[in-house]
Formats: C-alpha cells, sequence, structure tokens
C-alpha cells in the first residue's frame, strides 16, 4: 500500500504552484533577455579577422582658450593664473573605437559632439571643461577654470584599424 502511494503524484501544495510559477516566470525573463541580446548582436557591425579594415578619422582642434590654472595655495589663499591652451580631438582611436572626449589637457578634457549636415560637412561643438577619470566624469569645483573651446575641422583620412602584433604578443606572455 505504501508502495503504491510512492507511485502517485502528490497533489500540488500553494507553495509548490507558487514555486512553479516563479520558474516560469524566470524562464520567460531569460529568454526574454537572450533575444534582446541576439537583437543587438544582430545590429552590430561585421568586424573581419584576417583583413584590414578602413574606418573614416576626423581631427578636429579645439582653438586656443583662455582658463585660470589653480597654481596652489600660495600663503592663506589659493592663487589662479591666466593660461592659454588647446586640446585636439579624434574622432575614432587608432582601435577602432568611437571618441567622445577630446585630449585631455591640465587635467581637464571637453565632450565632443558631432554632427553631418548630409552633404559631408561636418560641424562639432565642445562642452564645458570636466574631468574623466577612467569612466567616470566630474565637473571642475573650480568655477573659475571652467572655460569652452570653438572647435576647427583639420581633416579626414581613412585609416586602418590596429591589428594586434602576435609576436609582440608572445613576448609580453613570456614565450619565445
Amino acid at each position: 500500500m505504501q508502495n503504491q502511494n510512492q507511485n502517485q503524484p502528490r497533489a500540488k501544495s500553494k507553495e509548490d504552484q507558487k514555486e512553479i510559477e516563479a520558474l516560469k516566470a524566470s524562464a520567460d525573463k531569460a529568454a526574454k533577455l537572450q533575444e534582446a541580446q541576439a537583437g543587438e548582436q544582430s545590429i552590430t557591425k561585421r568586424l573581419y579577422k584576417n583583413e584590414n579594415q578602413k574606418i573614416d578619422h576626423d581631427l578636429f582642434k579645439l582653438d586656443v582658450a583662455p582658463m585660470m590654472h589653480d597654481k596652489g595655495i600660495q600663503g592663506k589663499k589659493r592663487e589662479h593664473i591666466p593660461v592659454e591652451h588647446c586640446h585636439f580631438f579624434h574622432s575614432y582611436d587608432s582601435s577602432g573605437r568611437k571618441q567622445t572626449y577630446s585630449t585631455s589637457i591640465m587635467g581637464h578634457c571637453h565632450k565632443i559632439d558631432v554632427v553631418s549636415n548630409g552633404n559631408g560637412d561636418l560641424f562639432a561643438t565642445a562642452g564645458d571643461s570636466v574631468i574623466k577619470n577612467g569612466s567616470k566624469i566630474f565637473t571642475l569645483e573650480d568655477t573659475k577654470s571652467i572655460h569652452r573651446h570653438s572647435v576647427s575641422y583639420q581633416y579626414s583620412e581613412k585609416i586602418d584599424i590596429r591589428k594586434p602584433n602576435s609576436e609582440a604578443r608572445k613576448a609580453f606572455a613570456g614565450g619565445q
């Protein structure tokens, strides 16, 4: 008699039903995430392993602009001196990654927005000065140093995306 009871499916309790519903919801969520990732992958630009890929690279110069540089504490107060400086902005780096910030000068950089009018003309604007530390962006606390630059187009060129050098990789890994 006990053997027969063990082979029969037991009645599902409310807790069992809740657990089953939670598992189904989790599986549905995972399937939707997988579909979304598959959709993202379908619009990703294809990179060929054994071919030199060329990209359009644009160079801009952020024109000379004055800023007040914090020289440090002299006596009992901070001393600021006027300094003229400029930056450069490359639309892509040598690895083919799109850039959004200018080169860093005197501890700060600028976010650059580049737009095309459809006729091939490029226009760029520079935002306020910010401090970039890795992926974190900080606004300048010293309001005397906040400034903007006008942006001048320099030139465009087609460049090859840098390929890893297998010999250099072996040397770096300690192999011969």
